[in-house]
């Protein structure tokens, strides 16, 4: 459960005792990326003490959540209450919005819009939180993570970049998409693409739950 998560997460990065009565900050940041070509948000929580003038020289280990399909950055945060958890724990926690795109670099689109979503993820996203935040460089400071959709992202985009992170998890990860697409390949088939939505579909679920452009 969430909980053995969290335990999880502490010891791999070795966090100190809970932190008691202080909170954690929870912001939403945009940027724009190129990789993807359009502006993307992440929810990003800092841990208690992050602005004090004890920790201005202080690096704080990063976990990278990873959202499941049909959901947004704000998943985590919205169902799991994440900033609670990481009162307990000195780290930084990322949550990117990634739409439905699998966390994949896609071969083809139908549009004429950028998806290099894995790129977006290792290139862009950590380039922006370590320019904008002190976070760990090294990979002894990072771990993935991610759920359902998000699982199988983390899964593939932590063993693609193995220098990047310590430790790369999923919890009931999607992986068969990757078998059911090389499955689709050797067929001769076209591996399927993310599932798309008519515009009256789009607009309802945009409304119901906000996700990228």
């Amino acid at each position: 459960g969430p909980t053995m998560f969290w335990l999880f997460a502490a010891l791999i990065f070795g966090a100190a005792a809970p932190a008691v009565a202080q909170r954690a900050t929870v912001e939403t940041v945009q940027f724009y990326s190129d990789s993807v070509g359009r502006t993307m948000k992440y929810n990003i929580i800092l841990p208690p003490g992050y602005d004090t003038e004890e920790a201005t020289n202080r690096l704080y280990p990063t976990l990278y959540l990873l959202h499941g399909g049909g959901s947004n950055f704000q998943a985590w945060r919205r169902f799991l209450g994440v900033p609670s958890y990481s009162l307990d724990y000195e780290m930084i926690v990322v949550m990117p919005d990634a739409g439905n795109s699998l966390y994949v670099n896609w071969a083809q689109t139908d549009d004429d819009r950028l998806n290099a979503w894995e790129d977006y993820i290792v290139t862009d996203l950590i380039g922006h939180v370590q320019t904008n935040y002190r976070a760990v460089e090294r990979r002894e400071g990072r771990a993935i993570t991610g759920f359902s959709m998000g699982g199988y992202g983390a899964i593939t985009v932590g063993l693609r970049h193995p220098k990047m992170f310590v430790s790369v998890g999923s919890q009931s990860g999607s992986l068969e998409t990757a078998r059911n697409a090389a499955r689709r390949l050797r067929q001769g088939k076209v591996a399927r693409a993310p599932r798309s939505y008519s515009p009256e579909m789009q607009a309802r679920r945009r409304l119901e739950n906000p996700l990228i452009g």
